[in-house]
């Protein structure tokens, strides 16, 4: 089959408040990517100079800076402060950080819409930030020239002044705020060299660590707004069911119940306290349509995807001439991977606070994707999107899980149909089962040796759901002109989603295969689609997370048949990628890969490349009882030019205890069309008794930043499994890893 090739971010492209006073603001297009070029200021209603701002300059010399991307725990607020204030020249302690609501203005130029995921907060905003940081400095040395009649060349930014190098006059960028409001900069400033940085690449204290750890920070589940009810929703367990009755009268009766709903999949309580909606949700009595998926279960899902490799597959990748190779091989080695479904379990289940008034909708809540929660909820309120205000807050986990909108249009919904402000809280068990998971998948592949042990023939099969066709829709509806009427853009969103599960390649699906950087002279890979109905989603690291598993382990296997140093097996079919082999031997230095370990304790090696950036792991285990004890996990990454050491390192610390816990424990499974796994008993994490040792060494470089939130994860589960092989000879093929 013919097919043409569409990677998500092409695809996607077709709350503290301010203290009164004269505000300054920074010009900025709405395409982040273009330069800024004849910046002015001029004082909007409010009183401040431009309101498309990321920075606004207070007469009380407060600064304020408007976050761009989502905090969701990965360190944007400290990251982002320090890329602006390289060049505003201001301590990034001094910001004082609002979170953007949603606004055109905030796309991620990446995605052509305001949108946090895919590991691009920094290299999406890197630029922006640095052109608005200097074009508000070069506004204040300006002012400062002109009112002390000056050479613009001796006045000098410096810590939120400018200082007059001659006569050593000095004002604060607050006492220049209204005089700037007259300024005119025509050209966008030069931009510093990295040899002269002062914030970025230097490990700078999390600028959100103080109101996290005094409990003033504000989540989606801590919002509060007058006259606020709660609203618990129970959904059918079965995928897809609909609620048919519930004993309604009954629920109605319980103290503090004020509404009871029901809506296409589930039951609605709302009432004046959490706890009284709750305890109230005990007491349901619901007779359930189950729907089409009644008989669905993981066994069913894995035999309908072993069937789907007898069908004509969507082609990714071909190289070369995969029967040649085969002919010229000596030695045929073949293996079957099998990938679970997994949840996000993001420790803020999902929530969203509504008020939708008969003019006026106004939502508050924990968003990945705001510009499509801000389209969702215009069209489930029946009200403009200029009627419409999207409130973002800070985020217990996103993963991905985020992007989606479910959640805030039920809100939205509520609010609407009980004329209340509402806050909807999913319990961890509605969270669980009500996810868009991470793909399931099987994977077939099969390569050849030859006599001297070189790979003379790759290929390989994925059979699995397409993520793009589930997610389509709902990104054609969001991301789509305002001047394209809603039903067509339902109508275009439908049909692309269509399109990716009969001939469209989803490239979520195959990439960190058909992309691999191993130079291998004939190679193959092939997807073969197979809708099963369940809902899928992006996951953290998406498609890498499971197929940099199966190439890692695959690859690890055929340096052990051709009888070659894993590491150096790998090396040589890397030679086009020169950055890859420098994370390679640098982890390999630093976990003295050449040394023969201490007695007892085995190595595996992985390395994988996704989102820009370049990973290595080695994982070191002890055997207790044929059971592998963690003993130490070795990270090393290239991320570019990168702008805090310590967030990087944090990033690649969480992305490995992530990672491991999906290796080790993650699956969810199905029964009856009903998830199996609830909460955290029987969908464990890892304890922190379990955690190892992890070391993270980062590759110092200038080249343009790169992802760090989910690189980390996809060498993490290889590298394990490859040590179990070292240490037992057995090959584990599946996840999660089972050692017995």
């Amino acid at each position: 089959m013919t097919s043409k090739s569409l990677n998500r971010r092409s695809f996607v492209k077709v709350t503290s408040i301010a203290g009164g006073g004269v505000a300054i603001a920074m010009i900025l297009p709405e395409n982040c990517n273009a330069s800024l070029k004849g910046a002015s200021g001029h004082i909007n209603e409010e009183k401040a100079l431009v309101p498309n701002a990321f920075v606004k300059i207070y007469p009380s010399n407060k600064i304020v800076f408007i976050l761009d991307r989502v905090e969701m725990g990965q360190g944007t607020m400290t990251s982002h402060a320090q890329i602006l204030c390289e060049e505003l020249e201001v301590e990034p302690s001094r910001l004082v950080i609002e979170l953007a609501g949603a606004d055109k203005k905030y796309s991620n130029p990446l995605f052509g819409l305001q949108l946090t995921g895919g590991s691009t907060s920094v290299a999406a905003s890197f630029k922006p930030l640095r052109e608005a940081g200097a074009l508000a400095r070069e506004l204040m040395r300006a002012t400062a020239a002109k009112r002390w009649n000056a050479d613009l060349k001796d006045c000098i930014a410096n810590k939120g002044t400018i200082i007059h190098s001659i006569t050593g006059k000095i004002a604060t960028y607050g006492e220049l705020a209204n005089d700037a409001s007259h300024i005119k900069i025509k050209t966008m400033p030069e931009l510093k060299k990295p040899e002269d940085y002062k914030y970025i690449g230097h490990s700078q204290r999390r600028l959100d660590s103080f109101a996290k750890v005094t409990g003033t920070a504000v989540f989606g589940i801590d919002v509060s707004i007058p006259n606020l009810h709660s609203a618990i929703v129970i959904h059918c367990p079965t995928i897809g069911g609909t609620p048919k009755s519930f004993n309604e009268a009954e629920i109605k009766k319980i103290p503090g119940v004020t509404d009871t709903l029901m809506l296409p999949n589930s039951i609605v309580i709302v009432a004046n306290k959490y706890w009284q909606a709750l305890a109230a949700s005990k007491q349901l009595k619901i007779e359930w349509d189950h729907g089409p998926l009644s008989n669905t279960s993981s066994e069913s899902i894995f035999s309908d995807f072993e069937k789907a490799f007898e069908l004509s597959p969507i082609k990714a990748k071909s190289k070369g001439d995969l029967d040649e190779g085969f002919k010229s091989a000596v030695n045929i080695e073949e293996a079957t991977y099998r990938i679970p479904f997994l949840a996000h379990a993001t420790m803020e289940p999902q929530n969203c606070t509504a008020h939708v008034t008969q003019h006026f909708c106004e939502v508050w809540g924990p968003f990945q994707n705001p510009a499509m929660v801000h389209e969702m909820s215009a069209q489930t309120s029946g009200l403009s999107k200029q009627h419409v205000k999207v409130n973002q807050t800070l985020m217990g986990g996103g993963f991905g899980r985020r992007i989606s909108y479910d959640f805030a249009v039920e809100a939205v919904t509520i609010s609407k149909m009980t004329s209340k402000p509402v806050k909807v809280i999913w319990s961890r068990e509605e969270d669980m089962r009500n996810d868009f998971y991470r793909p399931a998948a099987v994977h077939k592949i099969k390569a050849g040796l030859t006599k001297d042990g070189q790979i003379a023939a790759w290929s390989h099969k994925i059979a699995a759901q397409s993520l793009l066709a589930h997610q389509a829709p709902a990104f054609v509806v969001g991301t789509a002109p305002d001047w394209i009427p809603y039903g067509v853009r339902q109508f275009i969103g439908d049909n692309s989603g269509k399109l990716f599960k009969n001939v469209m390649l989803d490239t979520t699906v195959v990439e960190g295969a058909s992309d691999t950087p191993y130079d291998f002279t004939n190679f193959k890979v092939d997807f073969h689609h197979k809708e099963v109905g369940i809902p899928v989603g992006f996951w953290r690291s998406v498609g890498h997370s499971s197929n940099a598993f199966v190439m890692e382990t695959f690859v690890d296997e055929l340096a052990n048949k051709a009888k070659e140093d894993p590491l150096e097996f790998r090396i040589k079919y890397l030679k086009k990628s020169p950055r890859i082999i420098g994370v390679l031997n640098l982890v390999a230095e630093k976990s003295q890969w050449k040394t023969a370990a201490p007695k007892g304790i085995f190595r595996g090696i992985a390395q994988h490349t996704s989102f820009g950036s370049f990973c290595a792991q080695v994982v070191e285990i002890k055997l207790e009882k044929g059971i592998p004890k963690l003993h130490r996990i070795v990270a090393a990454i290239d991320c570019g030019l990168n702008i805090n050491p310590d967030l990087v390192a944090a990033q690649i610390e969480s992305s490995i205890v992530f990672g491991l816990s999906a290796a080790l424990k993650g699956k969810i499974t199905f029964e009856k069309g009903v998830p199996q796994q609830t909460n955290f008993h029987d969908y464990e994490v890892l304890r922190m008794s379990e955690t190892p040792k992890i070391e993270v060494h980062i590759v110092q470089s200038n080249e343009p930043p790169t992802g760090v939130g989910e690189p980390g994860l996809p060498p993490v589960a290889p590298a394990l499994a490859n040590a179990f092989a070292a240490a037992t000879g057995k090959r584990l093929r599946s996840l999660p890893l089972q050692f017995s």
